[in-house]
């Protein structure tokens, strides 16, 4: 705006419409105000960009986790208790429906399903939401089998190795989760970097053009006052 009235009152005083000086100044200016105007605003929305597709994720994806673990933990109280494990099995029954939903296909899994924005996401989901499902069904199974007095198959449903016991379930819907952490971990800092390119050159291009609107205005200046020593 300086240099803009600089110039009308140099055109008023010396009827002369350009003034080469405080035209590359202003120039400068104006490329200057455009540059980093474009510069904050391609890094105002990939940050915006990596906190939805990254940081708010993770966070839905942790929060899962940590209810994936903690049903893990009420499940095996539940059978330490012997009989006396009632709250750890209530439990449970709460975690898992903040898990999965009273139905298995709601609750954190569904949130984060429903907020993902790439196909590997919604992909890892749709697979903890199955092995959530079936995580309740192997569940009762062994409550059924606790309730019938047949401990010792139900710690074993519980603790063993194989396929169909909740230890099997629960591992691999804790590697489905952390997986799909580390994945939007990665999604994150590759848009945090990408914002931080943004910026790049920044620094010496505005010092390139502070310095030419200084130049330009001093020259500018300069030959005018001289033209009338």
């Amino acid at each position: 705006m300086a240099l803009v009235r600089a110039q009308r009152w140099l055109t008023r005083r010396t009827n002369r419409l350009f003034n080469v000086g405080l035209v590359i100044a202003t120039a400068a200016a104006v490329l200057l105000v455009g540059w980093l105007g474009t510069a904050a605003a391609i890094t105002a929305t990939r940050l915006e960009a990596s906190d939805r597709d990254g940081s708010a994720q993770v966070d839905r994806l942790v929060q899962a986790r940590v209810a994936a673990l903690q049903a893990r933990a009420d499940e095996s109280l539940t059978l330490v208790a012997r009989g006396a494990g009632g709250d750890f099995e209530k439990d449970y029954t709460t975690v898992m429906q903040r898990l999965a939903g009273p139905d298995g296909r709601g609750g954190l899994l569904k949130d984060a399903a429903d907020n993902a924005t790439d196909e590997t996401t919604r992909a890892a989901l749709r697979t903890a939401t199955a092995q959530a499902g079936d995580w309740l069904t192997a569940h009762r199974k062994v409550r059924d089998l606790d309730g019938d007095g047949r401990y010792t198959e139900a710690v074993t449903a519980v603790v063993g190795t194989g396929p169909g016991t909740t230890t099997s379930i629960f591992t691999e819907l804790d590697r489905t989760l952390a997986d799909a952490i580390a994945h939007n971990g990665d999604r994150f800092q590759a848009q945090a970097r990408s914002a931080g390119r943004g910026l790049s050159g920044v620094d010496l291009g505005t010092a390139v053009l502070a310095a030419l609107i200084v130049l330009g205005g001093a020259v500018g200046l300069q030959r005018r006052i001289a033209e009338y020593r």
